[in-house]
């Protein structure tokens, strides 16, 4: 979810041709991880539309979690640890949701 739209945040901005391979490279991440923490704010605010499905949202930061191209992302992984547990703390509905989504989210990764 957030690996596709910095990617094509990145294309639209021409910018990595500018950078260093290593720059692009940690300017993609970083930008990975800031809208990933975008994304779980809205979550948590519950400001996520119902049409854009809170769930694969939260889906999406599930699998963004356990992707293996994240591993060299610490803020990201940081950010989406702390984010599971106190979204799914903050109230019964968020509980819900977060039961709902984790075990497809987890399922997918596995396959």
């Amino acid at each position: 979810l957030a690996a596709g739209l910095a990617s094509s945040i990145e294309d639209e901005e021409g910018d990595e041709d500018d950078l260093p391979a290593g720059d692009a490279v940690g300017h993609a991440g970083e930008l990975q991880a800031v809208t990933a923490e975008g994304f779980a704010k809205l979550l948590l605010w519950g400001r996520i539309p119902q049409e854009l499905s809170p769930h694969k949202v939260l889906g999406g930061l599930v699998l963004l979690y356990f992707d293996a191209g994240t591993a060299e992302l610490p803020r990201l992984r940081q950010c989406l640890a702390v984010f599971f547990d106190a979204f799914a703390r903050a109230s019964a509905g968020h509980a819900d949701v977060a039961a709902d989504a984790f075990l497809p989210a987890v399922r997918a990764a596995a396959a």
